[in-house]
């Protein structure tokens, strides 16, 4: 199983159903472009965050686009969780 089909598997897991939109809020990397092609998989849109916007605007665009989840790592997880939106790692 690649990453990429892990990643699917776990937005699934996590309730994440076609048509929903996720954001991705990871810094970019080869990870990043694994959690797009995740996230498309699972057959939702992804949402591109900015680690580095200020919070009070990522907290703004997660919830004006209705995100139903945030796709992030480890590292920044702890930024994330301001977001009020679940989170998968």
């Amino acid at each position: 199983m690649t990453f990429a089909h892990a990643i699917a598997a776990r937005l699934q897991a996590a309730g994440l159903k076609r048509g929903d939109i996720a954001g991705l809020f990871v810094d970019r990397s080869a990870d990043m472009v694994a959690a797009m092609l995740g996230i498309a998989k699972a057959g939702a849109a992804y949402l591109p965050l900015d680690p580095g916007f200020p919070q009070d605007r990522l907290a703004f665009i997660v919830a004006d686009a209705g995100a139903a989840v945030i796709v992030t790592d480890e590292a920044l997880v702890e930024k994330a969780t301001a977001f009020a939106t679940p989170i998968v790692t």
